[in-house]
């Protein structure tokens, strides 16, 4: 008998505790501003050639990932971790170069990579 209350105890902790993780994570992924909001905002700005405000909301975003990214480890896997991280930079570059093209692509993809991420269960 007292090994079901332990197990059951047990079971009950960990569900609680996995339940809370992907409500945090979900809120704050979904918290305004997001990387999708900042994605749309790039691409408006790369298209009139605001490189300036484009630059400003490349560092946002980079702020906004860094506050994010520790939950985004524990439930993602190390590639698709990595593979934001490298297109944040991509996305970096190409402002900073002023090549229209390549931010406006990679602003898709993040944003993709980003719809990804707020799924239950990520695709791959």
């Amino acid at each position: 008998m007292r090994t079901k209350w332990i197990t059951f105890s047990l079971l009950t902790f960990i569900l609680l505790l996995f339940g809370g993780f992907f409500a945090v994570q979900q809120t704050l992924f979904r918290k305004e501003p997001t990387l999708l909001t900042y994605m749309d905002n790039l691409i408006q700005e790369s298209q009139e050639q605001a490189w300036d405000q484009a630059e400003q909301t490349v560092e946002e975003t980079n702020q906004l990932w860094r506050r994010l990214r520790m939950l985004a480890m524990f439930h993602f896997a190390t590639e698709d971790f990595e593979s934001i991280e490298d297109s944040l930079s991509r996305l970096q570059g190409s402002v900073r170069s002023k090549d229209e093209a390549e931010a406006v692509i990679e602003a898709h993809v993040m944003q993709e990579k980003w719809k990804t991420l707020l799924k239950w269960i990520p695709e791959p």
